[in-house]
């Protein structure tokens, strides 16, 4: 488990062991997101910072250190197989990110007219869902685009806020 703090702190905890046991603890900006990759090798934080950082999951030791966003990277995504990564951030970007060859750079950046709040892959069939944050006097959206090409594909309007977290569900439906 990891424990990601306002603070800056993150903590990754082991409950296997017979008690709780930290096995690094790692001080950075205050962090506001955290997740596993799908397959549980890797733990990826962003924080006030703009940069994410992806840490080993067994060990907690920093691999690598993303330059993601002007500002802080809002939300991060990832697909199915841990090798892609979409993130969002207050620089109103999304970002494509190939893990799978140890890419440091987006392999594709793409600029909305708005603050990019959640976003989220789908499990089987290369969309994704981000979350606008737009102007206070229009309709909120969640939009569905392809993540190779950020084609629009539909739309879902009339959140009386802008949404801050979305989430497939695992069979995507």
């Amino acid at each position: 488990v990891s424990v990601s703090h306002y603070s800056g702190l993150r903590t990754i905890l082991d409950f296997n062991a017979d008690q709780l046991t930290t096995a690094e603890e790692r001080k950075s900006p205050a962090i506001v997101y955290g997740e596993f990759t799908p397959d549980g090798s890797q733990f990826v934080s962003s924080s006030f910072g703009s940069s994410i950082e992806l840490c080993d999951a067994q060990t907690g030791y920093l691999a690598y250190s993303l330059p993601a966003h002007n500002g802080h990277t809002k939300c991060i995504g990832f697909d199915a197989s841990s090798r892609r990564m979409v993130t969002g951030g207050g620089d109103n970007r999304v970002r494509v990110w190939d893990l799978g060859n140890n890419r440091q750079q987006p392999t594709r950046s793409v600029t909305w007219g708005a603050v990019v709040n959640a976003i989220s892959f789908h499990p089987s069939n290369g969309e994704m869902a981000i979350s606008l944050q737009k102007h206070p006097n229009k309709k909120h959206a969640i939009e569905i685009r392809d993540v190779q090409t950020h084609k629009f594909q539909r739309e879902f309007i009339g959140h009386s806020n802008w949404p801050t977290c979305i989430a497939y569900s695992p069979d995507g439906s």
